[in-house]
């Protein structure tokens, strides 16, 4: 019954909860209840099902005179079903199976993340993987796999250019095959060869990552993938934000190895299966966020972060936001009153003449009233969009001025975090969290994320200060809770 439909997921939810209230189960019982029950839930994600119908409502009041009800709901939109649009798919066995070697083809633990309102419009959107401890394939690890895993991972990440250096001289396409078998036959009994052909493997592991968050960046935003599939091209920018410590060697390298711009043609797949290459334009911001606490780490982390953390949020001894994110304020507010100064002078005349010509009630009056309602709301969203990333800003650049460096350590990683996502949406850009597979930081960062995104879209933009009276949010923030 856990499998089959999600609304019996949630009755099964309910039960366990009220019957730990009553105590007929102890509270290890319980948890063990719900470990399976999430065992479950992940496993509806996987199956091929729509997404759309897995999805967790969260009803809250807000703690503010008057009080009001907030409806939104809270999806996870799994790896298999943004794979459908990839070239080379995404399949759950993909996503579970961290010692097959798919594990250096594909995003481990790809998924997306969704907070969407009562109306339809989109509080947040990002993704989230993670890295494989161990990930970074090394020579021992190559020539230790049985044959034929070691011939399927070289062929998905050997091209000629790999092989060609190996042979005298040039070799036709049609060789590429025989020589692969060639070399990946010698590598168990060649230590250099296979910690050549290791480093080599791992870099193209790198470069395929960075592809396939970048398709699924754009399968994941289904309005600018249609766009992209009608313009055969998109521009992107991804936010990464890297969460674990300073010590993670797999984090780190995969940190350090991300671009800044990627331009270059990638294939993906329309909903009717068709293949299709478009021109995209990616570009990257690149965060790490430790959980250490001692100086030195503190000193590796605002190396890490200092270039693109002045270019979001500008020179650290000001407190107003320059950079990319006050630009982006400027701008937001600018359109919203180029929008309400173009609906209050020809349109609003126009709906006042058709008033007096044909009557309130009817259809042309409706229509452009309708529509000066529209620009109407789209300038408030736009305002209260611009006020939430001012105020998350400037509570995030408060927390790099008193700490003197980039903010480290389990609290302040959990509040930049958050805020940092929830500045990256709100910039039209892309989140990307990223952590280690033996952690689930960004599970249990999804939560905050979320809250933080529904008190900003449903107070006009009020961020909640990350010191000040948080005991007045835990009413809220404990109906949150990770996916």
């Amino acid at each position: 019954a856990e499998h089959k439909h999600p609304a019996i997921q949630d009755e099964w939810h309910g039960v366990l909860c009220r019957l730990l209230d009553n105590n007929a189960l102890s509270a290890s019982n319980a948890e063990a209840l719900r470990r399976r029950l999430d065992d479950a839930r992940r496993h509806f994600h996987s199956a091929d099902m729509p997404w759309e119908k897995v999805v967790r409502r969260i009803e809250i009041e807000l703690p503010y005179r008057p009080r009001r009800q907030v409806l939104v709901y809270s999806h996870i939109v799994p790896g298999a079903a943004l794979g459908t649009h990839f070239d080379k798919g995404y399949r759950w066995e993909d996503n579970a199976g961290l010692h097959h070697p798919s594990r250096y083809t594909h995003l481990p633990r790809l998924e997306q993340s969704v907070l969407i309102d009562a109306d339809g419009e989109r509080l947040f959107a990002g993704l989230r993987h993670r890295i494989v401890p161990g990930g970074r394939l090394t020579g021992a690890l190559l020539a230790g796999m049985p044959y034929p895993e070691r011939e399927a991972l070289m062929h998905k990440l050997c091209d000629a250019s790999v092989l060609r250096p190996l042979f005298c001289r040039d070799f036709p396409e049609h060789q590429h095959g025989p020589r692969l078998r060639e070399v990946c036959a010698a590598i168990p009994n060649d230590e250099r060869l296979a910690n050549r052909f290791a480093r080599n493997m791992s870099d193209k592991a790198l470069e395929v990552f960075g592809r396939e968050a970048i398709a699924a960046a754009l399968t994941g935003d289904p309005d600018k993938f249609q766009r992209a599939l009608h313009e055969e091209g998109a521009a992107l920018r991804l936010f990464y934000i890297s969460m674990g410590s300073v010590e993670d060697e797999d984090l780190m390298t995969a940190f350090r190895s991300r671009r800044t711009v990627a331009v270059g043609t990638e294939t993906v797949r329309s909903s009717n299966g068709t293949r299709k290459e478009l021109e995209i334009h990616a570009e990257a911001r690149n965060f790490y966020l430790a959980s250490d606490d001692e100086p030195d780490a503190g000193r590796i982390i605002d190396r890490c972060n200092r270039n693109d953390a002045v270019s979001l949020l500008g020179p650290r001894n000001t407190w107003e936001l320059h950079g990319d994110a006050g630009r982006k304020i400027d701008e937001m507010r600018g359109i919203a009153a180029m929008m309400r100064s173009a609906s209050k002078t020809p349109l609003a005349w126009q709906h006042t003449q058709m008033v007096w010509k044909k009557g309130w009630d009817h259809a042309d009056v409706r229509r452009i009233r309708q529509k000066l309602i529209e620009i109407e709301l789209g300038a408030e969203r736009l305002e209260r969009n611009a006020s939430a990333l001012e105020t998350a800003g400037k509570q995030l650049k408060l927390l790099w001025r008193a700490v003197g460096r980039w903010p480290h350590g389990a609290d302040a990683q959990t509040h930049a975090a958050a805020r940092l996502a929830l500045i990256a949406h709100l910039m039209g850009e892309v989140p990307v969290l990223v952590c280690a597979d033996d952690t689930d930081l960004t599970e249990r960062l999804d939560p905050e994320i979320k809250f933080l995104a529904t008190i900003a879209a449903k107070s006009h933009g009020d961020v909640p200060s990350i010191n000040r009276n948080p005991e007045r949010w835990d009413s809220v923030r404990c109906h949150f809770t990770p996916q």
